[in-house]
């Protein structure tokens, strides 16, 4: 019981550090990239009067195409083509790898199937909005497939509202980028309070460095195996991202969240203090 209510935990606080934000695009038919992405997470707990680290890294691989461009927007296929999970907690280790057929076969795969290697449509506009997807309902049955479908969304967000990764990949901004100029997007939704304020720190060339801060809070509340889950908490981010100007493409990103809070298992009596460091780094390149 300890082992299971140790993994919801640790999960409940694997927040996405990448979001959406608002630029124009310009890219052409034909054009393909490779986006590579990495969470590490080390959470700090203290439970029964015991301090204990547990470790996370979560990475994954994905293709983007542009197959056509119609009425100013993008056509893109987008294809996951990989995903490794690894966790360690409390002297266990969970791991999936999304190359190997077991664990593809095995019983934290449920999440994945309907995604790995299933070319997804996703449309986007100019200024890197996703305006339509291909929907696909998944409905994880145990355990082990709801934990896994919990590292998917905090890794990826929604599927369908980030486009299948592309708002990793593309960045928008609400005006012309220039050296000391900066912008703030901000989201409160299901519990979740983002606020990012990203500047211009230089132009090299047809790059731009752009420097992240912000905040991400969260009140959630949520269900797993029975139990209710509350996590709260308030974190800083910080981070840097450098954009090719001429595609609005994110060629590198590295966010860092720092968090404190407590998540607590009602129906246990259980108030856990945490601390929590997720390292998110991507990167983009041409094919």
């Amino acid at each position: 019981m300890m082992k299971k209510i140790t993994l919801i935990v640790i999960f409940s606080t694997l927040i996405s550090t990448s979001f959406a934000q608002t630029v124009n695009i310009n890219l052409t038919s034909g054009q393909k990239f490779s986006v590579d992405n990495k969470i590490t997470a080390v959470t700090t707990q203290t439970l029964m009067g015991q301090s204990m680290e547990s470790n996370a890294e979560i990475s994954s691989k994905y293709s983007i195409e542009v197959k056509n461009i119609k009425d100013n927007n993008y056509n893109l296929t987008n294809t996951f083509t990989k995903m490794k999970a690894k966790l360690s907690a409390m002297g266990n280790d969970m791991n999936f790898d999304s190359d190997k057929k077991e664990d593809m076969e095995g019983e934290y795969a449920a999440s994945f199937k309907d995604i790995i290697n299933k070319p997804k449509s996703v449309v986007i506009d100019k200024s890197g909005k996703v305006l339509n997807t291909t929907k696909t309902e998944t409905i994880p049955t145990d355990a082990h497939s709801n934990i896994m479908k919990m590292m998917l969304d905090q890794l990826l967000g929604d599927p369908e509202e980030t486009g299948f990764g592309s708002d990793i990949a593309f960045v928008s901004t609400p005006s012309k980028i220039i050296t000391g100029y900066n912008w703030t997007d901000s989201s409160n939704k299901d519990g979740i309070q983002k606020s990012t304020t990203y500047a211009v720190k230089e132009i090299k060339g047809t790059e731009a460095v752009i420097t992240i801060t912000g905040i991400l809070n969260t009140d959630v509340k949520s269900q797993m195996q029975g139990m209710d889950i509350v996590n709260k908490s308030k974190g800083n981010l910080t981070g840097e991202e450098i954009v090719d100007l001429t595609t609005g493409v994110i060629k590198q990103k590295t966010t860092t969240l720092q968090s404190q809070g407590n998540v607590s298992v009602t129906s246990q009596g259980l108030d856990i203090p945490m601390v929590t460091k997720v390292t998110f780094v991507s990167a983009v390149k041409p094919v």
